[in-house]
């Protein structure tokens, strides 16, 4: 499931849930990622996942908001094995389902991930590479990790060996906002941080599957990116949008590329900035993009927080 589908999933359990679960449109943390174009996907959900759309029996229930929150949320979602879906956001439910779970479309059941601690804070972001599940957000993890943690489906454990520390910018916390993968198992996350281990890695990162590795994208992109798209037959082309700094010299950029293993490598800002008024908080590209993006969409906000 990609990035802007992940982020519909609450309201596509809103419609189901209605009486148990209240989605906060007004929280903080859903104001940071939530994609304004979820309506114009959302019936490509209920379509993809005719099943779960249809189950009357299909019922999530978080009664309990948080402390500080107005209700419970649903940010983030990702399907593995055709019957489980791993769900994120910021929620506390009765059966000491804390932020992520694994819900049971067959069982019609939220389930805590195995451990006797719960991830502490909001999950914006969940990506499933290789049946390990690639969890992003603003939050501590029960191995004590900022911002960024995996979890192994099969074994059913943490698999915090894989994952360093991620580091945040001076007086910020660290929050990953997406997570996009490639085929051969890159992952590229994106959000507020600065450095990964002991890399210099602002805001964007690479991890490499086969190399078990992390890789900066040059020098990143200082501030914040709110969500990335990858494109290309390969995908080797990485679009970025937020509002960050392009190259340690081009300030206030929305939208930018990066070209993976470019002789020239180089983050290349994509159209005129200064048409985009505001931060961008999401981004969509058409599916037959194969070189350039094909129709790309883009959502966000401008000062005083009015949508654009």
């Amino acid at each position: 499931m990609n990035q802007l589908a992940s982020q519909a999933i609450g309201l596509a359990f809103r419609n189901k849930t209605q009486n148990n679960l209240s989605v906060s449109p007004s929280s903080p943390t859903v104001s940071n990622s939530t994609a304004l174009s979820t309506r114009a996907i959302r019936q490509s959900i209920i379509q993809r996942r005719q099943v779960a759309a249809t189950n009357s029996n299909l019922n999530v229930s978080l009664p309990y908001a948080l402390t500080g929150t107005t209700g419970p949320t649903i940010l983030a979602g990702a399907f593995f094995k055709d019957r489980e879906l791993i769900i994120g956001g910021r929620f506390v439910s009765g059966n000491s389902v804390s932020n992520v779970g694994i819900y049971d479309l067959s069982a019609s059941q939220l389930k805590p991930l195995n451990g006797n601690q719960q991830l502490d804070g909001a999950v914006l972001s969940i990506k499933v590479v290789n049946d390990v599940a690639w969890i992003g957000g603003l939050f501590v993890s029960p191995s004590g990790k900022n911002g960024l943690d995996t979890y192994n489906l099969t074994s059913g454990r943490w698999a915090t060996e894989m994952m360093a520390g991620v580091g945040a910018y001076p007086s910020t916390n660290v929050s990953v906002r997406t997570i996009k993968s490639r085929a051969g198992g890159d992952v590229v996350v994106g959000g507020r941080f600065q450095q990964v281990g002991s890399l210099s890695c602002q805001s964007i990162c690479l991890w490499s599957g086969p190399n078990n590795q992390w890789y900066s994208l040059g020098n990143g992109l200082k501030g914040v990116v709110n969500a990335v798209e990858l494109i290309g037959k390969l995908q080797d082309k990485v679009i970025a949008v937020g509002r960050f700094e392009l190259n340690q010299t081009v300030q206030d950029v929305a939208v930018a590329r990066w070209v993976l293993n470019s002789p020239t490598p180089l983050w290349t800002p994509l159209g005129s900035q200064d048409r985009i008024p505001g931060t961008v908080r999401t981004v969509a590209v058409g599916e037959l993009s194969h070189e350039d993006p094909d129709g790309m969409f883009i959502a966000g906000q401008r000062p005083p927080e009015t949508r654009f």
